[in-house]
């Protein structure tokens, strides 16, 4: 698995898809080592099944399922169920669901109705994680991220009326100097437009370089400054306190990836 929400890192990982549908975002290497690919319900449910007798008893120390890879919700809504279906039942714990978690991009998103969410939500799923990483749409075109931040705030809004909570993940330093502050204030705009409440996160996750990745000399040839620590903290502070202020009860936490397969 190569990354995971801060808050899913005891869910038990089971892998509905491999890679991500798009890898084409010039600052991540995430999935540059493998082709994207749906599995199919047969394949899946043995995963999963070898997946539940290699833990043993150790599956009650998870909490929850988390399917990966990098967006598995992509997935057309009559395949999904069948994953989702086939998970909860080899995973079944008497009547019991277990709770589900994963990412889907926001461009992704839009392919799903309020009504396919409260389905997957009846199915167990509990939160969608959505790598927004800026509310600046100039920003986002330059790392070649697919969807703009009106599709963010549309998708986390069909989300949340399907009955589902979102964590929302927005970077730290992306685009450096010349990004700055129409980072900051459009990413903050962007966010304080969702309808966010308590069952939902905000992660700040600070920008680290990753190999064989385009980022690096794209900013180098664009004659742009990586922000200094210094400026990365202030950066920080500054989207921190004032999504903070908008949304006094959601919870606001950094995101730390340098311990990950960048």
């Amino acid at each position: 698995m190569s990354i995971l929400p801060p808050d899913q890192y005891l869910a038990l990982v089971v892998q509905a898809t491999i890679g991500c549908s798009w890898n084409k975002c010039t600052f991540c290497g995430l999935y540059r080592d493998r082709q994207f690919r749906v599995r199919g319900v047969d394949e899946f449910r043995a995963h999963c099944t070898a997946v539940r007798d290699y833990f043993g008893a150790g599956l009650s120390l998870r909490r929850g399922i988390f399917l990966a890879d990098a967006n598995a919700l992509t997935v057309p809504q009559a395949r999904l169920l069948e994953l989702v279906q086939a998970a909860q039942a080899v995973f079944q714990r008497g009547a019991t669901s277990h709770p589900l978690f994963s990412f889907i991009s926001a461009f992704d998103a839009q392919r799903k109705q309020p009504a396919d969410w409260a389905v997957l939500r009846d199915l167990g799923l509990s939160r969608v994680y959505i790598g927004l990483e800026s509310g600046d749409d100039e920003l986002l075109q330059f790392v070649q991220k697919p969807g703009d931040a009106a599709a963010a705030v549309d998708a986390v809004t069909d989300i949340k009326a399907g009955g589902i909570g979102v964590g929302v993940i927005a970077m730290v330093g992306l685009g450096g100097d010349r990004f700055a502050a129409q980072h900051v204030a459009n990413t903050v705009r962007t966010i304080s437009a969702m309808p966010l409440d308590s069952a939902d996160v905000i992660y700040l996750s600070a920008y680290r370089p990753a190999p064989h990745t385009e980022y690096p000399q794209q900013v180098q040839d664009a004659g742009i400054t990586p922000l200094t620590p210094e400026q990365e903290k202030t950066q920080q502070r500054a989207l921190q306190d004032a999504l903070r202020t908008r949304f006094p009860q959601v919870r606001v936490a950094p995101y730390h990836v340098s311990g990950f397969a960048l």
